[in-house]
């Protein structure tokens, strides 16, 4: 545990689309508000962005923070992309978050803190058998603390038979 671990607070958002800005500091971001992820006709899953939040009080920055996010099934264990050998769905990377006092006045970052956007994106999508899953996401690979993002890939709806 750490202290940006344990005051943090972490939001996951699954998108149809998302990329940051040029500054780094703002995501645009299409289509939220979804945790079905449909089989498309290629076998693959639609196309999808995940992006996290996270909210740190100003006085806990400037920090850096380990950023773990793993895929897991509907039992909690991590997901395994098929293949020899079988690969682990996980991402990480270290964070920098800081409280910018050059944007708004002092007394304004101390009330809205510090914040940092990660984007992930799965413009193919990804070869998921229908399921349940969940984004694991983690802290300086603090558990207690971690956020499970859950979405489902359906059994693909079969095509009508005309005639």
């Amino acid at each position: 545990m750490s202290a940006i671990s344990e005051s943090a607070t972490i939001d996951v958002i699954l998108a149809d689309y998302a990329a940051l800005d040029s500054s780094g500091a703002k995501a645009n971001i299409l289509g939220i508000g979804g945790n079905i992820l449909p089989i498309t006709p290629t076998g693959l899953t639609a196309r999808f962005s995940l992006v996290t939040q996270i909210h740190a009080p100003a006085e806990a920055c400037p920090a850096e923070t380990s950023l773990e996010i793993s895929l897991r099934d509907g039992s909690g264990d991590l997901f395994n992309l098929p293949g020899q050998p079988p690969q682990a769905v996980r991402y990480a990377t270290i964070l920098t978050i800081a409280a910018n006092p050059g944007i708004v006045g002092l007394e304004q970052t101390k009330h809205i803190g510090a914040m940092s956007i990660n984007v992930v994106d799965f413009g193919n999508g990804m070869p998921l058998p229908p399921g349940d899953y969940a984004w694991h996401v983690s802290l300086d690979g603090d558990e207690d603390h971690a956020v499970d993002f859950r979405f489902c890939v359906p059994k693909p709806v079969p095509t009508p038979v005309i005639g």
